[in-house]
């Protein structure tokens, strides 16, 4: 019994803090100087306990505050500690209630225990997200227990602070899956990260090109995003054209917008091939200095610069085919015609590009063979397959499902050229010596192609100026030229304008003649020639002047009959010839004709002559106009040009 004894009471004594706090509660909810209380006893064994001597002592708190304070930065959003210090002038321990006010709004009710009579101790508590501005900031003593027996202004005690303004500041980053390509689905990820001083509650809305509902890709929930804290965000989206871009809005809770920001994005195109144009040139390198042809006709050869126009981002190589059809007939099947057909092309992302292949534009030989139903509009079917990236690793499509064709291109095929000409006509038939003149000549096209070329003027055979002419399909035009009369001529000037036939491009068709070729014209030359002073005939030289002026007439005879014989052959040459062997052949080679014979004249009797005084020189005859040369160009065949405008 003794032993038990002695443990209860250890136990009693261990209990009696909590036996002080039950009857420290009753106090506290007592109105009056006493209170009642009832204290049982429970034991484990039975038996009997007395309380003797049980000595309850009740003391008064005497509770003062100072010292407030206010650690951390006051920038708004933040987080700070309140701290005050509580003095206990009483004889026992108290409870202390505190109140935290801002502004005379509560801030925290905090309670703090074991505040220990006769001693002063610090007491703190955090105030989260401080608002910007000026504040008064209070604690008071609310409550104690014991109760505070003094109670007036040491129960309070209050501070000013000033706390600046922040916000948020968010950062972005905004990556992709995988390349962007119009009409195709990517991921793509968000990273929002908070580098201000105050935390955000954040939206982030993510727009095609600009802000409104039919363009929104993704929104974010409203997310807490602390100071030096990210967040990541992820979806999908489908770009819809290549020129699209990203419009990112960011708005916080309180704050409002704090970001919005267009981000290009580089939106790759799959490869989109059109037939641009198609210019047809007379020369296949691509570096030559050619000429525009611009009238076809059976016989034309020509090279054909087609543009595609690559309008996709990815650089390709592809398969080029053409062909030449009209009215379901092919140009190499059913006619004659000759087509470079197929090749391997490269083509740049993002230009217009002339194909070529093997390095050179493909040609076409516009044939017929004979065959009708060639004349007109003929399409130029172009077809592009097996589009491939030039770089392998941006093939990033179905090559067979890539094909492009265009048949919209056209060229006209006409009746080959007949040219003629109408009229050959001077500004002036009577002129001096070294005078320019005007010459206007007419010259008309009764083929369907438009024709260009030469024409030279001649005089006695030889050209001596030449222009150059073009004219239309079943058109007329007119030519001027000027030229120059030499000097020191005198007399009738003859000449001819004539078309130059192996110049004319394209070539002539087999319905021109030559006869139609050329035109004269006489001008009459006011010139001034020497004049010689001769002493005068004497009867007595009468005979052998006459011998004299006979031979004179023979040797005359001769050379003028051997100058027709070369002048003829070379004037019937130069006017019944041309590059297709057509027009009427020579006429046969024909002997000098032969002078009459002198009759032979009987001796004069007569007497010595007298010595014949020394003789002047006769005045020589009038020399032939000198060739003046006004300019040259070279043959339009050469060029391959021609002036019809053309179809393609």
């Amino acid at each position: 019994m003794g032993l038990f004894f002695k443990l209860f009471l250890y136990a009693l004594i261990a209990k009696s803090n909590l036996l002080i706090d039950a009857l420290n509660k009753e106090i506290e909810f007592t109105d009056g100087d006493t209170a009642e209380v009832n204290i049982v006893a429970d034991a484990d064994t039975p038996g009997r306990l007395t309380f003797s001597d049980l000595e309850i002592i009740t003391t008064d708190a005497d509770l003062s505050l100072d010292s407030l304070s206010i650690s951390g930065d006051l920038v708004e959003g933040n987080t700070v500690i309140i701290s005050v210090d509580i003095t206990n002038d009483g004889e026992g321990d108290a409870r202390v209630d505190l109140e935290f006010t801002r502004d005379g709004s509560v801030i925290k009710s905090k309670s703090f225990e074991g505040i220990t009579g006769g001693t002063t101790q610090t007491v703190s508590t955090n105030w989260e997200d401080i608002p910007s501005g000026n504040h008064l900031i209070e604690v008071t003593i609310v409550g104690s227990s014991p109760s505070d027996k003094t109670q007036g202004s040491e129960d309070s005690v209050s501070t000013s602070i000033s706390v600046t303004e922040s916000s948020p500041e968010i950062e972005y980053e905004i990556e992709f899956g995988s390349m962007l390509i119009e009409n195709v689905e990517s991921d793509w990820s968000l990273e929002l990260s908070n580098e201000g001083e105050k935390y955000g509650e954040i939206v982030a809305r993510l727009y095609w090109n600009e802000e409104n509902d039919d363009n929104l890709i993704s929104e974010t929930p409203q997310t807490k995003i602390e100071v030096d804290e990210s967040k990541i965000f992820t979806g999908q989206l489908t770009p819809m054209d290549s020129d699209d871009s990203l419009l990112l809005v960011i708005e916080d809770a309180s704050k409002g917008v704090l970001l919005v920001e267009n981000i290009d994005v580089n939106v790759k195109k799959l490869p989109d091939l059109s037939i641009s144009r198609i210019v047809w040139v007379d020369d296949k390198s691509p570096n030559a200095d050619s000429n525009e042809v611009l009238s076809f006709s059976d016989g034309s050869v020509a090279y054909a610069k087609i543009f595609v126009d690559n309008q996709g981002s990815f650089d390709v190589q592809a398969t080029a085919e053409l062909k030449l059809t009209k009215a379901g007939k092919d140009l190499q099947v059913n006619y004659a015609g000759i087509v470079d057909s197929y090749g391997i092309v490269d083509l740049p992302a993002g230009q217009e590009t002339a194909i070529t292949f093997n390095g050179n534009y493909p040609s076409v030989s516009f044939l017929s063979g004979g065959n009708a139903g060639f004349t007109g509009f003929w399409n130029m079917d172009i077809q592009i397959s097996n589009v491939l990236a030039s770089n392998p690793n941006e093939q990033l499509w179905d090559s067979e499902e890539l094909v492009f064709s265009d048949n919209t291109q056209t060229v006209e095929i006409s009746t080959p050229p007949s040219l003629s000409l109408n009229s050959f006509t001077s500004s002036s038939t009577n002129i001096k010596e070294g005078q320019a003149v005007t010459f206007t000549i007419s010259i008309s096209n009764d083929g369907g192609a438009a024709a260009s070329g030469l024409l030279n003027l001649m005089q006695s055979g030889t050209t001596v100026a030449t222009t150059e002419f073009s004219v239309d399909g079943f058109g007329t035009n007119e030519v001027s030229m000027e030229y120059s009369v030499p000097k020191n001529y005198d007399g009738d000037l003859n000449l001819k304008i004539k078309i130059d036939r192996d110049s004319v491009v394209p070539e002539l068709g087999p319905q021109d003649v030559m006869s139609d070729d050329s035109k004269d014209i006489t001008i009459s030359v006011e010139g001034t020639l020497p004049t010689s002073s001769g002493g005068s005939d004497s009867d007595e030289d009468g005979g052998s002047g006459m011998i004299m002026i006979l031979g004179g007439v023979f040797v005359l005879l001769v050379g003028g009959a051997g100058a027709f014989y070369f002048l003829r052959k070379s004037g019937d040459a130069e006017d019944t010839l041309d590059s297709f062997g057509g027009g009427v052949p020579p006429a046969p080679e024909q002997p000098p004709a032969m002078a009459p014979p002198v009759p032979e004249q009987p001796p004069a009797a007569a007497p010595p002559a007298p010595p014949v005084p020394e003789q002047p020189p006769a005045a020589a005859p009038p020399a032939p106009p000198v060739p003046c040369l006004l300019y040259t160009t070279p043959s339009p065949r050469d060029r391959q040009k021609s002036r019809m405008p053309s179809s393609a």
